[in-house]
């Protein structure tokens, strides 16, 4: 294990610090959020960074980049370096100037700022993706892109599943013929199905993946997250290619 994640007390009092620019600072409802979040997405983080070398990690759909300045604290002695890619430049200025904030660390951070399915901003190889709440599509894209760039590990978790993704479309005929009502059965049903979708997809471009939940509903009903491992087995790519067909093309249905 690379460093020590920070819990929810210690997380809190680094984004007063980082974001006000003074330990006093009031925490805005969103970061109040993240530190609840952020404790077991960092633990899972930090297991899966060699504890050698300078690993880079891209931080993708980054925002305000809660999770690198996160990664960055708890990596204080073993630094990082994250590429924290985001549509809105402002966004990352602010990164920046918070990660100069930061307490003596050894990490760098490169803010970029872009669509997180522009090739051009990804690093070839990186150790690790992170992206937390990517909203609708743009999480399907840091899947994508992910891959493409042929990341060593994937730590993803989703946020709510917008009606004008395909596989809500495909979940909502599902859940018909199961005789759901709608309603919240429908919806769980909706993000559970398009998460399924997500895992196929990224065991069918080469990783190992598994579901897990890195930190309680309590925090978030958006808990759970997709955890790769490049491993290019060619049989369990095309056992994830077919179950994808299935579920996407109704000419593979049984």
């Amino acid at each position: 294990m690379r460093g020590e994640a920070l819990n929810t007390a210690e997380l809190q009092a680094l984004f007063a610090l980082t974001y006000g620019g003074r330990p006093e600072a009031r925490l805005r409802p969103e970061e109040e959020r993240k530190s609840r979040v952020l404790p077991g997405v960092l633990a899972d983080a930090l297991r899966l960074l060699s504890p050698r070398g300078m690993p880079v990690v891209v931080d993708a759909a980054a925002g305000r980049a809660p999770f690198s300045l996160a990664l960055a604290a708890s990596c204080a002695a073993q630094g990082v370096h994250i590429i924290a890619i985001d549509r809105e430049a402002a966004l990352g200025e602010a990164s920046r100037r918070a990660f100069d904030r930061l307490p003596a660390h050894t990490s760098t951070i490169e803010p970029r700022t872009g669509d997180v399915g522009d090739a051009s901003l990804w690093p070839d190889s990186p150790d690790l993706v992170v992206s937390i709440h990517a909203c609708g599509s743009a999480t399907d894209l840091v899947l994508e892109s992910a891959a493409r760039a042929r990341a060593k590990h994937v730590l993803v978790m989703p946020c709510c599943v917008s009606s004008s993704l395909s596989s809500a479309g495909r979940a909502d005929l599902a859940a018909a013929s199961l005789a759901f009502e709608g309603g919240l059965a429908q919806k769980r049903f909706r993000d559970l199905y398009t998460l399924n979708e997500r895992r196929l997809t990224l065991e069918a471009s080469g990783y190992k993946t598994e579901v897990v939940a890195l930190c309680p509903e309590s925090a978030t009903p958006y808990n759970l997250a997709l955890r790769g491992a490049r491993a290019h087995e060619p049989v369990r790519m095309e056992r994830a290619r077919q179950s994808l067909a299935a579920l996407t093309d109704p000419k593979h249905r049984t």
